[in-house]
């Protein structure tokens, strides 16, 4: 079942509160997954069904994953200005970012230090900082206490003393990111592939169109998996099955060669007929690429009212800024643990945002970026390319709901993965299983 919501330009505002739960170490999906081994892509098998259903996993993933690492919680224009906040809930964190006064952009916790209450809500411009909405508190905008009416008499207290905790937080391009736990990769290493392919496209003149936000009854991981294939394009998304030709784009990788891959423009380098590839680009990301689709569905109409041709770009030119095969270029970038999914394309951006809330549902959001056009014909063109986006993210959602139906069923454990179509799923996979396993020997030490 699909639930939307109301989009915003707020990435990552969280559903509901998580609350921390006992980890039940004995239970089927922990034991399995302290035992795996990794048997290799000619004969591993794939994640089995107890670990997408089990809410001790997906406990442990809140602790050892997603706390460890970055997650996009709001445009970086919403903290452009001194004393610019907005307020966001992260993994059950309530959250403010701010602007001080020195220029530099914090991270703090939205939980008084008197009663817990918030310090701030919504988003806007303050000049002198915070103040509790309960007792009055206040605070600096990097969170230090300012002062405390009523707590003259009080023994042993300089308000002054105060500091509520802080994250580390990183602006980047258009976004925000904060990192809620210790042990989060560095970011400009977790960062790098999609910065270098943000580089080529001229990111400071692509405007925010719109944004899209709804929630799955199903885990996480599913949503996540199908991003990182092509294995399944040609028989979920038949508006894309004449672009994307899955021997001849993917069957061109060799899975041993996944890892360690030093070609950071591997999409540059490939020979003319080689229209895709999947690969690891480093240690903590993968990419995919596909080669421009022409895809049927809104476009057939639009195409047909324009001009009839079939040839997509004759009307739509990439942008201007890009250069030979980037121009018919789709990357697909994802920052392990695999909870934002940047899409470079001709026309712009796309990003994908992954929000866990239990161990079955997930929000996702989408969100757009292209250039600012003036032209009707211009701007029809950009409104029927994120109709077809969302008609792949819906056809992806329905698939993975019956998957998680299949999950539930008891008629499966694991499968086997198609080890060069599902090379580069087959590495995260390997990738997010170290990461538990190491985490589960943290829990349990």
């Amino acid at each position: 079942m699909t639930t939307e919501t109301a989009p915003t330009s707020n990435p990552s505002t969280g559903t509901g509160r998580r609350r921390t739960k006992k980890i039940d170490f004995t239970s089927e999906a922990i034991v399995s997954l302290r035992d795996w081994k990794d048997a290799g892509a000619q004969s591993a098998k794939s994640t089995p069904a107890s670990w997408y259903t089990s809410p001790d996993i997906f406990e442990l993933e809140c602790r050892q994953l997603f706390a460890k690492t970055w997650h996009v919680v709001g445009h970086a224009d919403k903290v452009a200005n001194t004393g610019d906040y907005f307020t966001v809930e992260l993994l059950g964190l309530p959250i403010i970012v701010a602007r001080d006064r020195k220029g530099d952009v914090h991270a703090m916790s939205n939980v008084c230090l008197h009663r817990a209450a918030p310090v701030a809500v919504g988003e806007g411009n303050t000049k002198f900082g915070f103040s509790c909405l309960y007792h009055g508190w206040s605070y600096n905008h990097d969170g230090s206490g300012r002062s405390c009416s009523g707590m003259e008499d009080a023994a042993d207290f300089d308000p002054k003393a105060l500091q509520l905790p802080k994250y580390e937080v990183r602006v980047w391009e258009k976004w925000v990111f904060v990192a809620p736990g210790g042990g989060a990769p560095d970011f400009d290493e977790w960062i790098e592939t999609t910065a270098f392919r943000a580089a080529r496209y001229n990111m400071g003149e692509l405007e925010f169109h719109g944004a899209r936000r709804y929630v799955l009854d199903l885990n996480w991981k599913l949503i996540n998996d199908a991003n990182h294939e092509a294995y399944h394009v040609p028989f979920v998304h038949p508006g894309l099955v004449n672009a994307y030709s899955v021997a001849k784009n993917y069957g061109v990788v060799d899975p041993d060669e996944l890892r360690g891959n030093d070609d950071a423009d591997r999409g540059a380098n490939m020979s003319p007929d080689v229209n895709g590839y999947t690969h690891m680009a480093n240690e903590i990301s993968g990419e995919l690429l596909a080669m421009e689709p022409n895809p049927r569905g809104p476009f057939s109409k639009v195409i047909a009212a324009l001009g009839g041709t079939s040839d997509y770009r004759k009307i739509k030119p990439a942008l201007d800024c890009l250069q030979d095969r980037d121009k018919l270029a789709h990357y697909f970038l994802f920052n392990w643990p695999g909870l934002s999914h940047f899409h470079f394309m001709p026309d712009g951006l796309g990003l994908i945002l992954l929000v866990p809330i239990d161990h079955e549902h997930t929000e996702v959001y989408v969100e757009w970026w292209m250039p600012k056009v003036s032209r009707f014909d211009e701007r029809l063109l950009q409104a029927a390319l994120i109709v077809f986006g969302n008609q792949i993210l819906d056809e992806d959602g329905a698939m993975t709901q019956l998957v998680w139906t299949g999950l539930q069923s008891g008629a499966y454990d694991t499968g086997r993965f198609a080890p060069t179509m599902e090379g580069l799923l087959y590495a995260y996979n390997v990738w997010y299983i170290e990461q538990l396993q190491a985490g589960l020997e943290r829990e349990e030490a």
